[in-house]
């Protein structure tokens, strides 16, 4: 600290090309438009594949893990080699991505047209999902492999709002038909105050639905609370697990589990009292010789913060 290092040398070298090329595997066709990722424990960088399937990497010389990925398909890591001024080349198959296909039908059996049906947790790639046609038929790619779903604890989601019918079905990463049955959804209900019981009025509430260990947003955008602090979320699929967290600007936030009632579809829950966010924290952020250290990124987390 404090002193100035001079005369360091850098050395570049100009490394070799990867030339990459991806063929699906059932038509061996070039595929257009792969991200291919080619990463050693020193160095990593990624290219898409060009209309004639091939992806052309310049990279340092060493040992590689290269790997393919498009709309929902990812290949296995494979060996390659980069050599100091020479060209390698290495060709990569990869499968059609994963699909589920069914039909949506509701509690008469009559199919259900123009539902979306989407996997949770709905992350990343398996975000949008698919709608049925007007035969209620749908099909839909996923990837069971995605970080975050790896080991299952994924499920098949449709709600019908308009008629509160909702169901979610457990999928595996084997499960390629599912038919799915809606059935009369679950209505939770609730309200949002302050700790003198006064309502808190635009409130925002976010509903979690849990598969294994796992939890995703149930709505794409959270719940507003009315001019009396209440909130009201129907098409819920029964026998779930469901968890809501409750803020509100110049306030904490709140959270709850979810039960349902055995003896109805309609849930209300405990009020969600938040305390006034009225506190001040300050401090000052120092290096191991107690000069500040700015730009820092300083986070406090907690019960009902």
């Amino acid at each position: 600290a404090g002193q100035t290092t001079k005369d360091v040398k850098v050395s570049a070298v100009r490394g070799g090309f990867l030339a990459v090329t991806v063929l699906g595997k059932l038509d061996r066709k070039p595929l257009t438009d792969v991200s291919i990722n080619a990463f050693k424990e020193t160095y990593q960088t990624g290219a898409g594949s060009g209309t004639n399937g091939v992806a052309l990497l310049r990279l340092p010389p060493g040992e590689y893990q290269v790997s393919a990925y498009k709309n929902n398909s990812r290949s296995e890591p494979t060996a390659a080699t980069v050599e100091d001024g020479r060209t390698n080349r290495l060709e990569i198959e990869l499968k059609p991505p994963p699909k589920i296909t069914g039909v949506v039908r509701d509690a008469s059996g009559k199919a259900v047209p123009d539902l979306q049906v989407s996997v949770f947790p709905n992350w990343g790639q398996n975000a949008g999902g698919a709608k049925t046609d007007a035969k209620g038929h749908y099909e839909m790619p996923w990837d069971p492999q995605q970080p975050g779903l790896r080991g299952g604890g994924s499920c098949l989601l449709a709600r019908d709002v308009e008629r509160n019918l909702a169901t979610a079905q457990d999928i595996e990463e084997s499960t390629t038909t599912l038919d799915l049955r809606l059935e009369p959804g679950l209505v939770v209900a609730g309200r949002v105050e302050d700790v003198n019981g006064k309502p808190l009025t635009n409130a925002s509430v976010r509903v979690y639905l849990w598969s294994g260990n796992s939890g995703s947003q149930f709505d794409d955008k959270p719940i507003r609370t009315d001019a009396r602090g209440r909130f009201e979320i129907t098409a819920m699929p029964p026998g779930r697990k469901y968890s809501l967290d409750a803020t509100a600007k110049g306030f904490g936030s709140a959270n709850q589990s979810i039960q349902e009632n055995a003896d109805t579809n309609r849930v209300e829950l405990e009020p969600c009292v938040l305390k006034v966010a009225d506190r001040k924290l300050a401090g000052e952020v120092v290096d191991t010789d107690d000069k500040p250290v700015a730009r820092a990124n300083v986070y406090m987390y907690g019960q009902g913060q």
